[in-house]
Protein backbone atom coordinates (compact mmCIF):
# COMPACT_ATOMS: atom_id res chain seq x y z
CA UNK A 1 0.00 0.00 0.00
CA UNK A 2 0.94 3.52 0.07
CA UNK A 3 3.83 4.59 0.84
CA UNK A 4 5.25 1.47 0.34
CA UNK A 5 7.15 0.94 3.87
CA UNK A 6 6.47 0.17 6.92
CA UNK A 7 8.47 0.28 10.34
CA UNK A 8 7.70 -1.67 13.20
CA UNK A 9 9.17 -1.40 16.56
CA UNK A 10 10.42 1.44 19.60
CA UNK A 11 12.31 2.68 16.96
CA UNK A 12 9.62 3.27 14.28
CA UNK A 13 8.71 6.66 14.51
CA UNK A 14 12.20 7.68 13.84
CA UNK A 15 12.68 5.57 11.04
CA UNK A 16 9.31 5.89 9.31
CA UNK A 17 9.76 9.55 9.52
CA UNK A 18 13.82 9.28 7.93
CA UNK A 19 11.57 7.14 5.20
CA UNK A 20 9.62 9.96 4.40
CA UNK A 21 12.12 12.93 5.06
CA UNK A 22 14.50 11.03 2.30
CA UNK A 23 11.19 10.51 -0.03
CA UNK A 24 11.32 6.76 -0.45
CA UNK A 25 9.17 5.53 -3.10
CA UNK A 26 8.40 2.27 -4.38
CA UNK A 27 10.21 3.08 -7.49
CA UNK A 28 13.68 4.15 -5.89
CA UNK A 29 16.55 1.77 -7.65
CA UNK A 30 17.20 -1.07 -4.75
CA UNK A 31 20.89 1.25 -3.79
CA UNK A 32 18.77 3.97 -2.94
CA UNK A 33 15.99 2.00 -0.73
CA UNK A 34 19.63 0.21 1.01
CA UNK A 35 20.90 3.38 1.62
CA UNK A 36 16.95 4.49 3.06
CA UNK A 37 16.27 1.95 4.62
CA UNK A 38 19.73 1.78 6.60
CA UNK A 39 19.69 5.51 7.34
CA UNK A 40 16.52 4.79 8.76
CA UNK A 41 17.48 1.97 10.92
CA UNK A 42 20.29 4.49 12.08
CA UNK A 43 18.39 7.09 12.98
CA UNK A 44 16.10 5.10 14.70
CA UNK A 45 19.15 4.11 16.85
CA UNK A 46 19.23 7.53 18.52
CA UNK A 47 15.91 6.04 20.11
CA UNK A 48 16.32 3.85 23.52
CA UNK A 49 15.74 0.25 23.24
CA UNK A 50 16.96 -0.01 19.75
CA UNK A 51 20.39 -2.04 19.28
CA UNK A 52 23.55 -1.00 17.30
CA UNK A 53 23.40 -3.67 15.02
CA UNK A 54 21.72 -3.92 11.55
CA UNK A 55 20.57 -6.57 9.39
CA UNK A 56 18.96 -6.21 6.36
CA UNK A 57 16.82 -8.66 4.27
CA UNK A 58 14.79 -7.82 1.14
CA UNK A 59 11.67 -9.40 -0.05
CA UNK A 60 11.22 -10.07 -3.69
CA UNK A 61 8.73 -11.62 -5.36
CA UNK A 62 9.54 -14.99 -7.15
CA UNK A 63 13.00 -14.93 -5.54
CA UNK A 64 14.12 -16.98 -2.21
CA UNK A 65 17.16 -15.15 -1.28
CA UNK A 66 18.71 -12.04 -1.42
CA UNK A 67 22.86 -11.50 -1.32
CA UNK A 68 24.83 -8.11 -0.30
CA UNK A 69 28.49 -8.30 0.18
CA UNK A 70 29.77 -7.27 3.77
CA UNK A 71 31.12 -4.34 3.33
CA UNK A 72 27.86 -2.42 2.35
CA UNK A 73 26.01 -1.67 5.94
CA UNK A 74 29.05 -1.07 7.62
CA UNK A 75 30.35 1.23 5.08
CA UNK A 76 26.76 3.47 4.52
CA UNK A 77 27.10 3.73 8.23
CA UNK A 78 30.41 4.96 8.17
CA UNK A 79 29.82 7.72 5.49
CA UNK A 80 26.08 8.41 6.91
CA UNK A 81 27.69 9.47 10.79
CA UNK A 82 30.96 11.12 9.21
CA UNK A 83 29.36 13.38 6.48
CA UNK A 84 25.84 12.93 5.79
CA UNK A 85 23.24 12.68 8.17
CA UNK A 86 20.40 12.65 7.54
CA UNK A 87 20.70 12.69 3.85
CA UNK A 88 23.18 10.65 1.39
CA UNK A 89 26.60 11.73 1.25
CA UNK A 90 28.19 12.72 -2.41
CA UNK A 91 29.34 9.86 -4.10
CA UNK A 92 28.34 7.39 -1.60
CA UNK A 93 25.66 6.28 -4.41
CA UNK A 94 27.96 5.55 -7.11
CA UNK A 95 29.83 3.34 -4.53
CA UNK A 96 27.05 1.30 -3.74
CA UNK A 97 26.35 0.63 -7.17
CA UNK A 98 29.66 -1.02 -7.60
CA UNK A 99 27.86 -3.30 -4.80
CA UNK A 100 26.91 -6.82 -5.88
CA UNK A 101 23.17 -7.19 -5.07
CA UNK A 102 21.67 -10.57 -6.03
CA UNK A 103 18.37 -11.78 -5.85
CA UNK A 104 18.11 -15.78 -6.11
CA UNK A 105 15.00 -17.23 -7.72
CA UNK A 106 13.02 -20.23 -6.64
CA UNK A 107 13.99 -23.29 -7.50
Amino acid sequence: DKPGFCAIGSGSYAATGMLYYLEQRIDRTVHETIFNVCAAKFMAEKVPGVGQQTHLHIQKQGCNAFVLESWVIPTIKKEWQERGQPRMPDGLLEQLQRAHVAFLPRA
